[in-house]
This record gives C-alpha cells, structure tokens and sequence, in this order.
C-alpha cells in the first residue's frame, strides 16, 4: 500500500512541471536559428525580447481585432527581432491557434512595419497543411492590410476568395482561419505589448 502511495505521489509530482512547460511553451520557437533562416535567408543575428501578457493586454488585442483570444494567451510570449548586415530586417513570434485538428503552431514573420512577410507551420496535423502554406496563399495574403486579414479571419465568405483563387479544398478553411488569426494578434501584440521596444531597435 505504501509502495502504491509513493508511487502515486511521485507520478504527480513529475506531471505538475509537465502541465506548466506546456502553457509556458503555447508560443515557442522551438528551433531559432533553422527557422529564422528560412523566413530570413540573410539574417545575420536575432534577438529575443520577453513579455508577460496579463488580462489587460488580451483585452486590448481582442478590441483590435475583433478574435477571441485563447486562455493560454496569458503567459510569457517571446518575439525576435530579426538583422541583417544593414540593420534591423523584421520580427518572428510563434503563434497558436485553435483548428480543427487541434492547436496548429504557425511560425510568421513579419516586415519591420508589422506586414506580413511569410509563414510555417511548426506544428500542424492537418493533411491540408502543405496546401495552406502554398506560395499562391502567401502571396495572396502579403497584398492584405491589417483590417483586410482581420476581416478575413472574421469572416468565412471573405476567406472563400482565396481557396477559389488558389483552387484548394473547401477544407483548408480551417487553417486558413488560424493563420489569418495568428498573423491579426501577431500585429496587434507588436502594437500594444511591444511598440516602444521595436521602436528602441529601429533607432
């Protein structure tokens, strides 16, 4: 019996820390440098800058955007700041989203004015995955203004447009609604959490 407990008890212990990497780790990088280099063939350096984002910051990205942010969007979320040999290049963060095949990881990065540059998917199990990540998707959304991917990620008919204009599955929908998503509270966070820091870079 008392083998039984310890054993019980040292099986709860290892799985508390578990629980707690997991919602520390909702918006991880998991491999910078590899990353960074495809979405950045000629960076020459990153740096990480730390956040903790509490109830006031998610109510301010969710009145930007109009997205209901996620509870694991409490917590400490990282961005990189990306150079090159002539200076400041754009910014990386990691971002989670709600699909239907659960939580999909979507690297995005961005220009240094907070446009779209390009994406990955670090986790995903979707089989529409590669479809997603298609040049003509990508391509597509770099054109879009920030209200534009809003809208889009708001609204199913305006996402219609580009799954006809890419000839895709009806069912990348999903995807395509988690990475509109993930790019809208990617800018809004850049505004509301790291506006002065990515000021302070650029000068």
């Amino acid at each position: 019996m008392k083998r039984s407990l310890f054993i019980l008890l040292t099986a709860l212990v290892f799985m508390a820390p578990a629980e707690q990497s997991c919602g520390q780790a909702f918006c991880a990088l998991r491999d910078p440098n590899r990353i960074i280099g495809e979405l950045f063939p000629d960076f020459s350096q990153f740096k990480s800058i730390t956040a903790i984002i509490g109830k006031p910051e998610v109510e301010a990205i969710e009145k930007a955007t109009g997205l209901k942010c996620d509870p694991r969007e409490f917590g400490s979320h990282r961005l990189y700041a990306v150079f090159n040999e002539g200076g400041l290049e754009g910014f990386v963060q990691s971002r989670s989203e709600i699909v239907d095949w659960g939580i999909a990881e979507i690297i995005i990065a961005t220009d240094t004015k907070s446009n779209l540059k390009g994406f990955r998917f670090q986790r995903c199990r979707s089989r529409y995955r590669e479809a997603a990540e298609a040049d003509i998707v990508q391509e597509f959304l770099k054109r879009l203004s920030s209200d534009e991917l809003i809208s889009m990620a708001r609204d199913e008919k305006f996402r219609e447009a580009i799954i006809e204009q890419a000839s895709l599955s009806k069912k990348v929908d999903p995807l395509l609604k988690g990475i509109l998503s993930g790019v809208a509270k990617m800018q809004a966070l850049m505004q509301v959490v790291w506006d002065d820091e990515i000021a302070a870079l650029g000068n």
